[in-house]
């Protein structure tokens, strides 16, 4: 079997902190996202990504109930990798775009747990090092898709139009 014990991580004040920071941002995300009373704690289930050179991860997308997902990027250089999204309607135009973002060190993502996504391959020497995280609802619970406030997410916006 696999220990999962790490107490150097588990134990400190600088993971305490993370997931401190990460509860009161999944707080915001959530109540950005339509939920009118967000949860005060999560059950936040971390593990380790480490993309030596020529590592990547193939897109991928999670269901599991939880509320989201996260990447803090603890260790990259400008342009080692690429974290992207791919288009949930599908590959048909005018859809099928891909998202690419470029990470850098202390980086924070947060992104809806059912959205695909995908790590580039890093071209580059350096190991880049990503603490990946879900962030379930308190005591074991799981959300039920059906209810996941951040599948309606819109962007609205008031634009103004000029007649020439």
């Amino acid at each position: 079997g696999i220990d999962y014990t790490w107490p150097e991580l588990y134990d400190s004040v600088e993971y305490a902190r993370f997931l401190a920071r990460v509860t009161e941002l999944s707080k915001l995300y959530l109540k950005r996202s339509g939920m009118a009373d967000p949860p005060s704690r999560f059950q936040i289930f971390p593990w380790v990504e480490v993309f030596e050179r020529g590592d990547a991860l193939r897109p991928d997308a999670r269901i599991q109930g939880a509320y989201l997902a996260g990447r803090y990027f603890a260790s990259v250089n400008e342009g080692d990798i690429k974290f992207n999204f791919e288009d949930p309607r599908g590959i048909n135009p005018p859809f099928g775009k891909t998202f690419s973002h470029a990470p850098y060190r202390g980086n924070l993502v947060l992104h809806p747990v059912w959205n695909s996504y995908f790590v580039t391959p890093n071209m580059r020497t350096n190991p880049v090092v990503v603490l990946a995280f879900l962030v379930y609802p308190d005591a074991g619970k799981r959300t039920d898709w059906r209810r996941d406030v951040t599948g309606g997410i819109a962007l609205n916006r008031t634009f103004k139009i000029g007649v020439i």
